[in-house]
């Protein structure tokens, strides 16, 4: 049969094929499938697909696979999918991979997502990335992070993020986080917030961050935080701060501070404040 007999058999002389008459097919034969021949296969016969005809399929013909097909594939085939055919794959098709077909993926594999396929990515599914994978996540990818995501990661998985991808957050994922989420990065994670991350943060998030993390806030992220913020910091927080944080506060951000928060300040913190006063 040739590449144009092939493209013209229907979904049910397609599903008459057997195993042996499908992996037969040469690479020309394969490439004359449409998007419907392919979206019509069965999973015994996507099963049975070599790894050299997955390898050809077109991006046309990847958009064809269904959720069934996807899920029938082993890990063996679903490693021959190439990073350039990775964009193709449907929304309904990623949703039905495997914990064992998302660790098949190699991180230049999964590369190949866009944001709006990683949004799609179902919370198994997300915690299924390795951390290698989460590390090699570029920035656009990270950008396609949603907040019931973000909060699925686990300890080990946010702590793989790269101080690089700390920064690219935007400020709806930061003030997704939850207060587990946001104490699960480390000091070092949170000292690479930019100064506009950390002025948009919400009053809850600042309160939530550990003393270790409040302690170790450079004076530049400081400078980030809005009048508003300074009045909403619990006196925990407050208490946190070192004298040489405390110093390095403007004159706008002290005059913004509480009688309640100046009060539960250390004689120390005390002092400090009043050579910005």
């Amino acid at each position: 049969l040739t590449a144009s007999q092939v493209g013209a058999l229907t979904a049910a002389q397609l599903n008459s094929l057997s195993s042996t008459h499908l992996t037969s097919l040469t690479a020309t034969q394969v490439g004359g499938l449409t998007a419907a021949q392919i979206g019509a296969l069965n999973a015994t016969q996507a099963g049975n697909m070599s790894t050299e005809e997955i390898g050809g399929l077109t991006t046309a013909q990847i958009k064809g696979l269904t959720g069934t097909a996807i899920r029938a594939l082993s890990t063996v085939q679903i490693g021959a999918l190439l990073p350039t055919q990775m964009p193709a794959l449907t929304a309904a098709a990623l949703t039905s991979l495997s914990t064992a077909q998302i660790d098949a993926l190699s991180p230049t594999q999964l590369g190949g997502l866009t944001a709006a396929q990683i949004g799609s990515l179902t919370i198994t599914e997300i915690g299924a990335y390795s951390t290698v994978d989460i590390a090699s996540m570029s920035i656009t990818q990270l950008s396609g992070l949603v907040k019931a995501q973000l909060n699925a990661l686990a300890a080990t998985q946010l702590d793989a993020l790269a101080n690089t991808q700390i920064p690219a957050l935007s400020s709806t994922q930061l003030n997704g986080l939850t207060s587990t989420t946001i104490n699960a990065l480390t000091t070092n994670q949170i000292g690479e917030l930019t100064p506009a991350q950390v002025g948009a943060l919400n009053v809850t998030l600042l309160n939530s961050l550990s003393a270790a993390d409040i302690g170790s806030l450079s004076t530049a992220q400081l400078a980030g935080l809005k009048t508003t913020q300074i009045k909403g910091l619990s006196t925990t927080t407050i208490g946190a701060l070192t004298t040489a944080e405390i110093g390095a506060l403007g004159s706008t951000q002290v005059h913004a501070l509480t009688d309640t928060q100046i009060v539960s300040m250390t004689t120390q913190q005390f002092t400090a404040l009043q050579g910005v006063w």
